[in-house]
């Protein structure tokens, strides 16, 4: 198994975008934009992501 790079690293927390609509780095769920602060957030896991 190789090492993966900082950048491969980095690459992983940032929201991967599918069909143009983002979803959770971390469980895949779409996210959803919070009616308050206009933030994305995932209903699944309740964090922030940044876009």
């Amino acid at each position: 198994m190789r090492r993966e790079s900082i950048e491969e690293q980095i690459l992983k927390d940032q929201p991967v975008i599918k069909d143009k609509k983002e979803v959770c780095a971390l469980c895949g769920s779409p996210l959803e934009q919070d009616e308050e602060s206009g933030e994305l957030r995932c209903p699944v896991c309740d964090t922030e992501e940044a876009p």
